[in-house]
């Protein structure tokens, strides 16, 4: 994992934590985020087919993500809340918040080993 950054989005005013992660860098991390009382169906982009070629996007509930990241190759995940959102993208993860210490407390969860 690249070191963090934290920083105030110019255009919209909220707080970001960001990261990149290693490649190989498992998405179970994700499944802290229930900590934080997921409501909403999270947005979940895979790579589908024999070649793993085809793009297939679904909305899911929060408390199906564990299966779908483990029978499926996930290349990103969003979930989005009144408070916050979270948003993976390949390699790359981003906090955003309002509320700067809450994008830092969800950061930090995700990111505790």
């Amino acid at each position: 994992m690249r070191h963090p950054e934290k920083y105030q989005v110019k255009e919209t005013g909220s707080f970001c934590c960001y990261t990149t992660l290693d490649e190989n860098h498992s998405l179970d991390f994700l499944l802290k985020a229930q900590n934080f009382n997921i409501k909403n169906e999270i947005e979940v982009c895979s790579l589908t087919g024999k070649d793993k070629s085809r793009v297939k996007t679904i909305s899911i509930n929060f408390e199906e993500l564990g299966q779908h990241i483990s029978n499926e190759l996930v290349i990103s995940v969003e979930i989005t809340e009144s408070e916050f959102a979270i948003v993976l993208s390949a390699a790359e993860l981003w906090v955003y918040s309002f509320d700067q210490d809450l994008a830092e407390s969800i950061f930090k969860t995700l990111l505790e080993v």
